[in-house]
């Protein structure tokens, strides 16, 4: 039995995950190597070995392609053979943010809830989705995989489905936990019972007014998925998120984290499918984006980190 009949038996058609190109490892240029021997005692992977007084790429197929073999070779003699100039080029350490400027970033930056109706031009959308790809993922891993919806109708279809697929989850779980509220705890069934009436207020306010509390009237909704069942790719799904909110900061568009939609990809298969998320794949982050219609001028105070020192 072929591997692809076996994984559309498992997930569905169609929706295994697409196979990953191989590793391109790092080339030499010997006339500048100096022979000094940092890219191989730097090599997380052991693939570069020193051999005759020059690094030599011993195991290629192991290479997880952080780069920090090219990032830390004082002569410039390793190269990625897929690199544009930019990607490898040398910078200085006054090149970076200063410490006052990132936490201002990091303060400065807002859920936001009203947009203009202003659609983002793609070479914006570009720029924060640029800004995700140089997230950590554990390994080096390319397991984060985008998904961007601009077209007013599939926001559209999304929004009503969303909404009614997650009222629809939290009544069945108000329903089994009722009998189980001493196992579960009263918290637990306060929270269902809270997010029902909400969402059916939603629901009212689309019928009524037109007001969408599911995705704010957004112009654009990104979302991030990767394989299942594995914490380190949850982990670099949503930092790559993060990342990109953050860029889209600098660049005036605000964003807000949708947890609603990522609740709904993962437990309604109609939307999983619509989006074409394979069976294999959870999306670990939503958030909607569009150019500000309120300008927040001030920052905010913010409760104490609560941490154990050891």
């Amino acid at each position: 039995m072929k591997l692809q009949t076996v994984l559309d038996w498992l997930l569905g058609p169609g929706q295994s995950t697409p196979p990953k190109p191989l590793p391109v490892p790092p080339k030499l240029l010997e006339d500048r190597c100096t022979g000094c021997g940092t890219c191989s005692k730097e090599c997380a992977a052991f693939v570069i070995e020193m051999r005759e007084g020059k690094p030599f790429v011993a195991r290629g197929m192991d290479c997880v392609e952080c780069g920090h073999c090219i990032a830390v070779c004082p002569a410039g003699a390793l190269y990625d053979p897929l690199a544009s100039k930019d990607d490898n080029r040398p910078y200085s350490f006054n090149e970076l943010p200063s410490s006052h400027s990132l936490q201002l970033l990091f303060r400065a930056r807002r859920s936001v809830r009203k947009y203009k109706d202003k659609p983002l031009p793609k070479t914006v959308l570009e720029k924060i989705l640029d800004a995700g790809r140089y997230a950590p993922t554990g390994g080096n891993r390319p397991d984060v995989y985008y998904i961007v919806i601009t077209s007013p109708e599939e926001i559209e279809w999304l929004r009503a489905n969303v909404l009614e697929s997650v009222l629809k989850m939290f009544r069945m779980l108000l329903r089994a936990a009722k009998p189980t509220v001493r196992i579960i705890g009263k918290e637990t069934l306060a929270i269902f019972e809270f997010y029902i009436p909400l969402l059916e207020g939603f629901r009212d306010r689309w019928n009524k007014m037109g007001d969408d509390r599911i995705f704010y009237h957004a112009p654009a909704i990104m979302l991030v998925h990767g394989r299942k069942w594995d914490d380190i790719v949850a982990f670099g799904n949503a930092v790559a998120l993060y990342q990109a909110s953050l860029m889209a900061q600098t660049l005036k568009v605000g964003c807000c984290f949708n947890g609603f939609l990522q609740v709904a990809v993962n437990y309604d298969r109609k939307i999983k499918k619509r989006l074409g998320i394979p069976g294999n794949h959870k999306c670990y982050g939503a958030m909607t984006l569009g150019y500000e219609k309120t300008q927040f001028r001030r920052l905010v105070r913010r409760r104490p980190p609560q941490v154990t020192w050891r």
